[in-house]
């Protein structure tokens, strides 16, 4: 218990200066705790999350957090520790998020994959302080971001090992070099959301007419209202990624119809991969001193 609360201490001493009267409250009153304990932790952590994905992990102060969420700095402390405590319960709590769709749509073959991926694919508003964080993270190129990845690169290993096992995945002559390469993958799209946007277009939203241009109409009422406060002339960016200019908006982040336009070509390579033979796999184990490996 000693050594608890002393590294307890020590992590408090290290964030924001706090005075001692904040730190020492937060040691004799561990007891102390609202009757809503649970629910507080909570709104601390998605602050956290929300705060860490705009402004960064080393400009975000507990200060900041607690203020967020209208209580004080020391109880911030008193439930997670430390700064680094609290980043570490984010990154837990995102990465079991995200791994709840392998319950209810596994590789497709669960009951009502179909319903529950097109449930998913329309969350996106709803995923972006999620998606903001992640996306902060990594390119702070911080041993903060190092470890998210390296936590997401662990769960696509273990997915892909139950695959294999039950004959879904393909084997991969190194598992883990392609989990690597697939994190990476999936991770791009965060942090070149505004390329991904700029491809989909405001209106070419699910392939073009018809219910895609619907949606995509849609969207663009929507972001049209988030963006009133821009101007008709010239260009403005909002918060909510979205860029107005005189002949109509764009969007410039993910949206569920930019994800929804991802979703299809992803799959179709993840499934069937690009080439129609394996004349650039032979050579290149060839060029590598592997030719021997089996395909």
């Amino acid at each position: 218990m000693n050594r608890a609360r002393a590294e307890t201490e020590r992590g408090r001493k290290r964030m924001d200066g706090l005075p001692n009267s904040e730190r020492t409250f937060s040691i004799l009153n561990m007891r102390s705790v609202p009757p809503d304990d649970a629910t507080t932790r909570a709104r601390i952590r998605d602050a956290a999350i929300e705060l860490f994905g705009r402004d960064g992990f080393r400009e975000t102060t507990v200060r900041a957090i607690a203020a967020r969420v209208g209580v004080s700095a020391a109880l911030v402390l008193h439930h997670f520790g430390s700064k680094d405590g609290l980043r570490r319960v984010c990154d837990d709590y995102i990465l079991a998020e995200v791994e709840k769709p392998g319950a209810t749509i596994g590789n497709g073959e669960k009951p009502g994959a179909s319903a529950n991926i097109r449930d998913w694919l329309g969350r996106t508003d709803e995923h972006r302080p999620w998606l903001r964080y992640i996306a902060r993270m990594l390119a702070e190129g911080s041993a903060a971001g190092d470890h998210l990845f390296d936590e997401f690169v662990a769960y696509t290993e273990r997915v892909f090992a139950e695959g294999e096992a039950n004959g879904s995945v393909r084997p991969s002559s190194d598992p883990h070099m392609r989990a690597v390469t697939l994190t990476a993958y999936s991770m791009s799209a965060l942090l070149l959301e505004r390329q991904f946007a700029r491809a989909v277009g405001p209106t070419a939203a699910g392939g073009g007419g018809g219910s895609g241009a619907e949606a995509a109409a849609a969207a663009g009422a929507a972001a049209a209202g988030r963006a009133a406060a821009t101007t008709g002339a010239g260009v403005e960016t909002t918060g909510a990624g979205v860029e107005t200019t005189g002949a109509g908006v764009d969007v410039t982040e993910l949206t569920d119809e930019v994800v929804a336009a991802m979703a299809l070509p992803a799959v179709e390579i993840m499934t069937h991969g690009v080439y129609t033979s394996d004349d650039l796999l032979r050579a290149t184990r060839e060029a590598l001193g592997r030719g021997g490996e089996a395909p």
